[in-house]
């Protein structure tokens, strides 16, 4: 990157049916990631 320029990565969560909000807010919270979005196992992409 070029001198002087600022890049901040981002994370997304991906939400599964076992995923608790507390554990969400949790990471959230702590910047672990900026947006969340439903995981849909093989139509994502996943074995």
């Amino acid at each position: 990157m070029p001198p002087g320029f600022a890049f901040t990565p981002l994370m997304t969560c991906n939400l599964c049916d076992t995923t608790a909000a507390a554990q969400v807010r949790a990471g959230f919270d702590a910047g672990a990631f900026a947006a969340a979005r439903p995981h849909c196992g093989r139509a994502a992409g996943q074995p």
